[in-house]
Formats: C-alpha cells, structure tokens, sequence
C-alpha cells in the first residue's frame, strides 16, 4: 500500500509540473505581446478589441512595426511564431469581438 502512495505521489508531481509548463506555453504569446507591445497597444490606447486579423495579416502588421521602428527589439522566431499564435487565438478571424457578436453574425 505504501508503494501505492508513493507511485500515486510521484505521478501527480509529474503531472503537476507538466500542466503549469502547458499553462506557461498557452500564456507566452500573452505575456510577448505584454512586453512588446502594450506601450502602444493597450486599452486606452490603439486597442486591438475591435481587430481580427488572419495569421499572415498579424504577420504583416508586425513586419510593418518593425519597419517603423516602433518596436525595442525584434523579435526572436520562437516569440514571433507565439505572439502570432495568440494574436491568431484571440483576436483573429474566428475570435469573437469584445461586442459578443461573431464577425461573420448577419452575413449570409
């Protein structure tokens, strides 16, 4: 039986730490866009609430802030290809605007 809680113990460990580094993941395009943008962007200023970009669009968008030098830095690939995949998730053209409507609601 001691065996058992041991094993029992070490599997929910593991799990443990596997599901805050899934959690760390899903955040860090939150947490890019934080650091890299929200100077600009944020809600009182030039929010993105009403903006649903496709993944190439995202990609264009921040090509041309690079190009306007409104960023510190560039980005690295790895944060690129993370803050693409949050901008996509939350404000691309499948997510819904802060309004609640869907963006394709009424067009049939």
């Amino acid at each position: 039986m001691r065996m058992y809680k041991v094993f029992l113990y070490m599997g929910m460990t593991i799990l443990g730490f596997a599901t805050s580094g899934f959690a760390l993941a899903v955040n860090d395009g939150a947490k890019i866009f934080e650091d890299a943008c929200s100077e600009c962007h944020h809600p009182k200023k030039k929010p993105l609430d009403d903006t649903h970009l496709s993944r190439e669009k995202w990609q264009e968008a921040y090509d041309l802030m690079v190009e306007k030098d409104k960023l510190d830095a560039p980005l690295s690939k790895a944060q690129l290809e993370e803050l693409l995949n949050w901008l996509v998730s939350t404000h691309g053209p499948a997510s819904t605007p802060a309004t609640g409507v869907p963006p394709d609601a009424g067009k049939n």
